[in-house]
Order: structure tokens, then sequence, then C-alpha cells
């Protein structure tokens, strides 16, 4: 890895830029406004030297940050589209590069590269604007590029083809889709990954997806210089690899899902050249010896028999003549959920059978125990990620938490503010991470593995932190976002920015579930106690008054509010949980005309990987449990639901027949209708009523206003609104 630059803020009036070092020292840093804000020359601003102390570092980028935020003093020009990742170190200058006709030089190294660009531009035509790539000193991060981007020319320099074809990426994100002119706005990148490893994991086992369909998401992958696509190609429901050695593998009869999809060995060699020119390595995952219904049924015999071993080294064998070494330089054997009699045995042999076909073994972390030269997969959430990290072994982070565990807004959050690997970088045992979609519940529509999980919201983030990476963990934040006006929440809310911009422009047509929401302010109080014949609508005194202090149900301390912010809130978080408390939120929203305004609303959300929930409420309500929204002290009217009382499932319903019925839209407040919420002129008091109804439940409000995109069939951030805490006129 490259070392860091010393941060750069400031100005250079002679040069007519604007420079800033956006770096992995996340919690030094402004932000990445840089990217979206006009390219202008400014009045100079001097900041003495003696100002960066570290006791004044914060101080002084809040200074930085509100300085970049002034007003151009110069007429304005086109402004640089955000970038995502964000490069490690970008100046823009004045002037555009005019791609509509371009020339091109490059070398056999830039073939992938050059490639991507005819795609993006067209190919050549001989005209005065040049497009060169240019070999750079190979001592340099493979994966590293330089950009610079004058009015006549435009020259990449590189050490591998890989960055050539990032730098390509960039360049993709300057000049988006839909604009009339060809103009890249002038400037200069020298940008590094902090990881060498940044992965995405789809569990076609469980669901299984088209060649077709994964190749789309991956082309949407090497955007976002995502380079790994772990494939989890074996679970219990069925056995996706082509099979000669066991044909019965392949019979749709112990198929239990999905009956008949199989990937042929062609098609996962097409699939792998596919994502070679893409730059992307595929990991193949033939889980074993857990995970295995499909595999036992087929065959009589547990993968943990002897039957069982000598089979799965026959289709290790089989898998590795047919998958080319080069094309597989990573097998993944699972390993997770399981208890065998003899675990050590299982493991030395097949690891055995992995490496004598060239590869390198990755099983998961918790697992069956493997030799110190098997990269690991952690797979742990919270403290305990962190002090599952293996001494002086190679892994992959995938603890920051499953994309079907959470909900967008939160899932967006955990994503930016934990740090990979828990390293502001990585190294030759911290090599990266994977981001998991685990949708264990069967999915009849695979389209909605997009609309359900926060793929592309997650993806995105994901390719931020591991590309960009994070100076420090900042676990206080993963679920609780940082105080109004402080640092970190104004570098998460340019970041949304950013986000909410890709959305709009490089997504259309895409599900998107995210909307733009740390700005919006909430009271909390909690929990009220409901007696044991007290109903979970039972109305406590906030619905009848709001007061500073209410005395609490068994007259000890007093209940007081307290202030947080978000689209989402976890109460679990800030409040004390029980199955017999109701919470309250509270915030007041302004409008100028009275109108009837649209939001994501709703309460628990189920996780996608199985039916654990309080189900679909009764007609007319929003929650099976009694929660509401109370608007001016009024109840807003619930939706009438299709399937009204189902899905009711308050325990954990792996391996039932509930797992077997899919989702559909009306069971998450991101893909049914927004809710309908009428609002007077002046200010309005929304009040949410939330109460927990049994434990372990999720206990979440979110409440977003949306409005309909203009150009796409999707709800985005309604922003004409205004939130305030204390207004001057609140009822």
């Amino acid at each position: 890895m490259l070392p860091h630059p010393a941060a750069k803020v400031g100005l250079s009036p002679a040069k007519g830029k604007r420079e800033f070092s956006p770096r992995r020292t996340r919690d030094r840093q402004i932000s990445h406004s840089y990217l979206s804000l006009p390219r202008n020359d400014m009045t100079a601003l001097s900041i003495p030297s003696a100002m960066l102390r570290p006791v004044l570092v914060r101080v002084v980028l809040l200074l930085g940050l509100a300085f970049l935020l002034l007003p151009a003093v110069a007429a304005p020009v086109e402004p640089v589209p955000p970038l995502i990742p964000a490069p490690q170190d970008a100046a823009w200058t004045a002037g555009n590069f005019d791609a509509t006709q371009y020339r091109l030089s490059a070398p056999p190294a830039a073939a992938t590269a050059t490639a991507a660009l005819q795609e993006i531009l067209g190919p050549p035509t001989p005209g005065p604007h040049l497009i060169q790539f240019q070999s750079a000193d190979t001592n340099l991060p493979p994966e590293s590029y330089t950009l610079d981007i004058a009015s006549d020319r435009i020259t990449i320099t590189a050490p591998q083809p890989a960055g050539f074809f990032y730098a390509v990426q960039t360049l993709r994100q300057l000049l988006p889709p839909g604009h009339s002119t060809r103009l890249v706005p002038a400037g200069h990148i020298h940008d590094w990954p902090a990881f060498s490893l940044r992965g995405f994991m789809h569990d076609t086992g469980r669901n299984f997806q088209t060649l077709d369909s994964l190749k789309q998401q991956l082309e949407i992958f090497a955007h976002y210089k995502i380079n790994v696509f772990h494939w989890h190609l074996t679970d219990n429901p069925a056995w996706r690899i082509e099979s000669h050695a066991f044909p019965q593998l392949n019979d749709p009869k112990f198929q239990t899902r999905d009956p008949g999809g199989i990937y042929t060995y062609a098609q996962i060699r097409d699939l792998i050249a596919f994502a070679r020119a893409r730059h992307i390595i595929v990991l193949p995952e033939l889980d074993m010896p857990g995970h295995s219904a499909c595999f036992q049924h087929a065959l009589g015999y547990s993968m943990g028999s002897p039957q069982g071993m000598d089979a799965l080294e026959k289709i290790i064998d089989e898998f590795c003549d047919e998958i080319p070494a080069a094309d597989r330089p990573y097998l993944h054997l699972g390993s997770d959920e399981v208890h065998i009699k003899n675990p050590t045995q299982f493991m030395t042999r097949m690891l055995q059978a992995v490496r004598r076909h060239g590869s390198q073994p990755v099983i998961w972390n918790p697992g069956l125990k493997a030799d110190d030269q098997t990269v690991v997969q952690l797979w742990r959430e919270g403290p305990a990620a962190a002090a599952a990290i293996p001494h002086n072994i190679p892994y992959l982070d995938s603890g920051a938490g499953y994309l079907n565990n959470y909900d967008p807004l939160l899932l967006v959050q955990r994503y930016f503010f934990h740090q990979p690997c828990f390293l502001p970088q990585g190294n030759h045992q911290a090599l990266g991470g994977i981001l998991c979609c685990w949708p264990d519940v069967r999915v009849a529509d695979k389209v909605n593995i997009l609309r359900q999980n926060t793929v592309w919201p997650g993806l995105l983030t994901f390719a931020e932190s591991f590309w960009h990476g994070q100076a420090q963990d900042q676990p206080q934040y993963l679920s609780v976002l940082p105080p109004v006006a402080s640092e970190p929440l104004i570098r998460y809310r340019e970041f949304e920015d950013r986000l909410a911009y890709h959305r709009d422009t490089f997504f259309a047509g895409q599900p998107f579930p995210f909307v733009k929401s740390a700005r919006i302010p909430w009271r909390i109080i909690g929990p009220f106690l409901r007696a044991t014949n007290q109903p979970g609508d039972f109305p406590f005194p906030p619905e009848q008054a709001i007061a500073d202090h209410y005395p609490s149900a068994r007259g000890t301390n007093a209940l007081s509010w307290h202030e947080v912010n978000g689209g989402t809130i976890l109460l679990s978080d800030h409040l004390k949980q029980s199955a017999t408390g109701t919470a309250y939120a509270l915030t007041w929203i302004h409008t100028d005309t009275p109108r009837t305004i649209h939001a994501w609303f709703g309460f628990e959300a189920p996780h996608r990987s199985n039916r654990q929930c309080g189900g679909i409420p009764l007609a007319g309500q929003w929650d099976s449990f009694g929660g509401t929204l109370l608007v001016n002290q009024t109840p807003v009217p619930g939706p009438v639901w299709q399937q009204p009382g189902q899905n009711r499932h308050l325990q954990a319903t792996w391996f039932t027949p509930a797992n077997e019925v899919p989702y559909t839209d009306e069971e998450f407040y991101w893909t049914r209708p927004p809710a309908e919420v009428p609002l007077r002129a002046g200010w309005n008091q929304i009040l949410i009523r939330v109460p927990c109804g049994y434990a372990g439940q999720s206990w979440t409000f979110t409440f977003v206003p949306v409005k309909p995109a203009p150009n796409a069939q999707r709800w985005i951030e309604d922003e004409s609104l205004e939130f305030s805490l204390n207004p001057p006129l609140a009822p």
C-alpha cells in the first residue's frame, strides 16, 4: 500500500484549483463535499500551521467545511459529479476535456480498460483530443492508478491492468449517462484501494439466479471497484453445480427449491470469463459438511461419513478438472453451523483436496477449525467480531452485518461507520471483506432479492468503506447516528448526498431502497410499562399532552425525552427494551400550505433470513402490536392489507414450512405504497406510538417523507419539508 500523503485542505488561486485529499483518515477529514461543489477560483484561505495541532484539528476541519460551502466569487461552472468510492487523493482544476471525439493510445495491458472506455464513449476517431494509457512503476499497488485530465488530453497511468480498468470506472462516473455534452472535468486523481479483496456474495444454493441476472449484477460490481464474486453454489435446498460423478445431485426430485436450477460447467466457465474481463475473481463455495440436506437425500449418506468424504473428494477433483486453476485461485468450503464426529479428519482431507489442485481454501469463522494457511471469513457481528480476529491467519471481514438482516437505512449507516477488518488499511493478514446476501426464505420472483434487500445501496456503501478505508472503528454509530452538527454526522450526510446522486443517475429502473434521512430529528421516551390487562394500543400520557417528564408506571424515576435523529430508529439502542413496554417518538413538520404528504412509515421489518416477526397487521392498523401514527393528536388510519393478520411468527422459522412462504411487498415499508399523511398549514405535531410485542423483537420505527422521483418509478426523499424539535408555534 502507498503511504498516505499529508491531508490537504486549501485553495491555490495561482493555479486556479481547489485541493482536497479525502484519504482514509475519515475522522480527520472534512467530508467528500469537494466531489460535488462547483470548480471555481476563490479567494485564498490561509490557515496558520500552528492551528493544525491535534487538539484543534476538529475545529479547523469544521471551519474548512464552512469555507468550502461559501458561495463562489467566480462565475459558476459545471459541478464535479460525486464519486463512489471516493478517491484517495483528488484536485480539480478549471476547464474540461471534450470526449465527443478522441484519439486513443494504449499498451496491451490496458485492453480491458480500453474496451470499457469504448462502451462508454464509443470507438475512437481522429481528432485533437487524446486519451492515453501509460504503464507505471510495477512496485505500486497493483490496482492503483493516476488520472490526469487536461483540456487536450487524459492520461491514465497504472502499474497493472486492473488499475487502468478502475481509472475508466472513475471516468464513467465523471461522465454520467444522459448528459448532452461529453465534458470531463479537469483535474488530477491518484487512487488506490485500502483493501485488496472487496467482494459480494449471492446465495444461489437457496434461491437460484440465472446466469444473465448474475452477469448484469457483476457489471455493476465492476463499476464500483468490487473485485470478488463469492458464489454460494450449494445448500440445503439444492446442489447447483453440474455433477458427472454423482448425477443424482442434479435430479430435480432432490431439489426443494427452484427444481432443475443448476449451472453447467460451461456456464460456470462462462461466468468466470465474464468476471475476469471486469477484474473480478469468482470465489465458488461448495458448502460442507453442513447445509447439505440435498446431498444427503440424493446420495443416502452424510458428508461427514466415510462415504461422504470419498464422494466430496471426487466432487472437488471433478470441479477442479473442469475449472482451470487460474480461474479458481480460491475455493470456499463453508464448514460453519455443523457438528460432526471427526472434524479434524474431515477438514484435513478437504483442505488437501483443494490444495493439490492449486487453490487457496477459504472457510467460515465460526466454523470447523482449519490450519493457519486457510483463509477465514469472519461472520460474527458487534464486539464478538473484533474479538474473533485470528492471529497470523489471513481473514476476510463479513462482520458489519448481512444485507438481509437490516432495514435499508440502518444498513447503509452500519456499512459507513464500520471499519473494515478493524484496521485503517489492509495487509498480508487483513485481506478485505465480502458483503453477504442471505435471503434464506424462498424468493419466488428473484428480482425481489434486489427489492427486499438493500443490495445496491449496501454495495455502494461497502465499496466506499473497503476501497477508501476508515480511520477508526466507530461501533457507537452503527445503529445510532452521531449527534446533530457533529463532524461524523456531517460526513455521513455528505455520503447520503452522494448515494442519492448515484441512485438517481446510474440506477434508473433498478431497485434502490434508500432515501436520505439523517436530518430528521426526534425526541423519544419510554418505556411506559403496560399492565397485564392493557393491550399494545393502550394510550399513555404523551397522547394527551406533551410534557418534559412523566412519572414511570411503578412510581420510580420519571421518564424524560431523549434527542436522536434519523429515518429509522432502533429504540433498543436508546431505551430499556421490555416486551410490555411502549415508547413514543415526537417531531414537528412545517409546510406552507395544507397538503397530504407521503412517507415511508412502518415498524418492525422482518429479516429476510427467516420469518420471525409480528406479521401483517389487521385492516386499518399500522402494527400488529398496536403501534400507530398520530398527526396533530389524530390517528392516521392504516392500510387495507391484502393478507391481514397473516405471517405472525414470534420465533425463528428456519427449517419450518413458514420459510417456504415468499415475502410480499406489503410486508416491508420500502416496497409497499408509502403512507399518506395529512398536514395542515404551519407546524404539525408527529407522534408515533411504538409498543414492544415480544422478547427479541426488532424494536424499531421508520418515518421519512418521500415523493415520486421525476424520471424513475421510485420514491425519493421529500426535502421540501422543515423539521424541528422546538417549533415557534408547536401545538
